[in-house]
């Protein structure tokens, strides 16, 4: 064979990545960059019960599966999570904490300061609970007891990176609760628990109760910003529809009529 001949050329290693769908995107001098299909965010699960104490339950049984390491959190309100010496036992916890939290009224509460530091991750939560599989709510405050940061505002700040948040039905129901909590159920996956309660929740959101105490207290604010000559036209308006609905509220519950249930008794007006 003559060394001097010239050997045919090979072909060129190719500088090109074969992406999902076959296209190709070439990488060498002068191309441009890697294009890498978009990571799809996962959607979190919002598990909902009818009372905290089934949150309990559910709790038990997701540490019994392979996911008890989830990332998770309880959305529970401050009746089950305020650790605050005065607060937590007060009548209208949600008041006196949200006094407690106006730097004008109270100057904040130094159980919420130390949340960001202490309870603010999963990590830090599990290492103060000493368990690295879900938690129960009463583990939570123990915990929070314990380095002295409130459980209510720790399970808020844990919610930004649960991938399975408990909570009652009524966190998911009722829309204020959802715009106060910051819950977004777009493209979410929303799971409920005896699902034949969630007619009774959502017409309790739905509802509004007024005794006629209250109504009375309306249309007595109601009278005076007409006397002090503050929208009067509207106030005025107002006025008259709370003395027609009073006078309404004391005659239907003066004519209410006896209902009979087994073996109690009573009036009621619906």
């Amino acid at each position: 064979a003559d060394p001097t001949a010239k050997k045919p050329a090979r072909p060129e290693a190719s500088s090109g990545y074969h992406l999902p769908g076959g296209d190709i995107k070439t990488v060498g001098a002068g191309a441009g960059y890697l294009r890498m299909p978009k990571r799809k965010k996962c959607p979190r699960i919002y598990f909902g019960t009818r009372t905290h104490k089934q949150v309990a339950q559910i709790v038990r049984e997701l540490k019994k599966t392979a996911y008890s390491g989830v990332r998770m959190t309880i959305l529970a309100s401050r009746e089950h999570t305020c650790i605050h010496p005065t607060i937590s036992k007060s009548f209208n916890k949600n008041q006196d904490c949200q006094d407690l939290m106006d730097r004008r009224k109270g100057g904040g509460c130094r159980f919420q300061a130390n949340v960001k530091q202490k309870m603010a991750s999963h990590h830090s939560v599990r290492a103060y609970i000493g368990s690295d599989q879900a938690w129960d709510l009463e583990e939570l405050v123990k915990a929070g007891k314990k380095v002295k940061a409130c459980p209510y505002y720790a399970t808020r700040e844990l919610k930004n990176s649960a991938q399975i948040i408990l909570c009652p039905y009524n966190y998911l129901v009722e829309p204020r609760i959802r715009k106060s909590m910051e819950i977004f159920l777009k493209n979410q996956i929303v799971i409920l628990d005896e699902a034949h309660n969630i007619e009774d929740s959502a017409r309790e959101a739905a509802s509004g109760k007024f005794k006629l105490d209250d109504v009375t207290a309306a249309l007595q604010d109601c009278e005076r910003m007409v006397e002090h000559d503050i929208l009067p036209g509207v106030h005025g308006g107002l006025a008259a529809f709370l003395s027609r609905l009073g006078t309404w509220m004391q005659k239907s519950a003066e004519d209410a009529k006896d209902y009979s249930d087994f073996n109690s008794s009573t009036k009621v007006w619906t």
